[in-house]
């Protein structure tokens, strides 16, 4: 079991860092599950060769005109290089772009613990929306999130 929240006998209580991105997708995946046409930089594992840095998802609800995409960078050392086709739901604008990772000076292992919002989403500008196509670079172990203005057919 995954522990969203944190609390100290007779102390604080604190989110940890995954209750964020749960947070978040109930917020923003609405309507239905669409199919990504995306591509990003790639590693070789011991067991395995061309294994994508990224794993991403979407979702487009057609009552409010609106698109989420959801996009993990899964190198701990690395930026990485996004780009995802969304001409399928015309993605017309960013409403708000926000991520989650380890600020200049953290670790991958920085806590809320001691300061509860040490890793928390904040917002994110490295991106480029042109022609329904999206652009970003992403920081090392980082998942982030867009809320898109789109009007599928």
């Amino acid at each position: 079991m995954i522990g969203l929240l944190r609390s100290e006998p007779g102390g604080d209580a604190w989110k940890q860092t995954i209750a964020y991105p749960f947070q978040q997708m109930r917020r923003l995946a609405r309507g239905q599950i669409i199919q990504l046409i995306a591509d990003s930089d790639r590693y070789d594992s011991p067991r395995f060769t061309d294994v994508p840095l990224m794993d991403a998802s979407a979702t487009y609800d057609a009552e409010t005109g609106s698109a989420a995409l959801f996009v993990a960078n899964r190198s701990l050392t690395e930026q990485a290089m996004l780009s995802v086709d969304l001409r399928g739901v015309h993605a017309t604008n960013v409403r708000t772009s926000r991520t989650l990772h380890a600020q200049a000076g953290q670790d991958r292992h920085t806590s809320n613990g001691v300061s509860h919002d040490a890793v928390i989403p904040r917002p994110f500008s490295a991106y480029a929306l042109d022609n329904a196509r999206l652009t970003a670079t992403l920081p090392p172990l980082s998942w982030t999130i867009f809320d898109l203005e789109a009007a599928r057919d």
